[in-house]
């Protein structure tokens, strides 16, 4: 794996820096609709998830705890 890795470096290091691109991309352009519904469908459905447990079973710190522990990466 060394072996593989050293020739990468030794390749990238003979073509030199990238080309320094004319304009920065904007954030919508790089993140995208796919980001954002991904994000919704993750985060709006786990917390639906979460609060269905909640209303539905008896193990309510069960559905605190899911809610807690989806809202921490959401942030």
């Amino acid at each position: 794996m060394l072996g593989l890795w050293a020739s990468i470096l030794h390749r990238e290091r003979q073509l030199g820096g990238l080309p320094a691109p004319t304009r920065r991309p904007s954030a919508t352009g790089v993140v995208g609709g796919w980001y954002l519904a991904s994000f919704q469908i993750t985060f709006v459905g786990g917390a639906a998830l979460a609060v269905a447990m909640y209303l539905t079973t008896s193990s309510r710190t069960f559905a605190w705890t899911w809610l807690a522990a989806l809202g921490w990466p959401a942030l």
